[in-house]
């Protein structure tokens, strides 16, 4: 591992769940923008990602990946990205190590089911668990500069 990042990875929390519960696509935005890596420590998620940085070749498109317990992976999500999960098992557990304090009034998210976005999540989003707050969240707009 590099030692030369801009970032230091010194926060920790952790997200619990029972099966089908999401939380869609939440970001920072500048001066607290935040590089996050995650992990399952039980159970299984899917873990989506989405560019939110306007000068990038792959602004607007997203990756997912299975995170579990068994298999011991990671996603290291630089900042300029949104980031959601939706538990696959119950009582599942996602670990987080962050590199910026929490700050209210830079939190931001787009919709988890954003038809533009085309994110699969496996499932019905209308059948996940999923706050008002965050069913709340406005579109993805592809004209917005969420990040440079």
């Amino acid at each position: 591992m590099t030692r030369n990042q801009p970032w230091n990875l010194s926060l920790w929390s952790a997200c619990r769940g029972c099966s089908g519960v999401s939380d869609v696509c939440h970001f920072q935005r500048e001066p607290f923008a935040q590089v996050k890596l995650v992990s399952v420590i039980k159970g299984t998620a899917l873990d989506v990602i989405v560019d939110l940085r306007r000068a990038s070749p792959t602004f607007g498109q997203h990756f997912s990946i299975v995170l579990s317990e068994e298999d011991g992976n990671q996603v290291l999500i630089p900042a300029g990205f949104a980031h959601g999960f939706l538990t696959l098992e119950p009582d599942t557990v996602l670990s987080y190590k962050v590199s910026n304090s929490y700050s209210p009034e830079h939190d931001a998210g787009i919709r988890f089911d954003d038809p533009l976005l085309g994110i699969d999540w496996g499932c019905d989003p209308a059948s996940t668990v999923t706050s008002d707050r965050d069913r709340q969240l406005p579109p993805f707009d592809p004209t917005a500069r969420y990040f440079a």
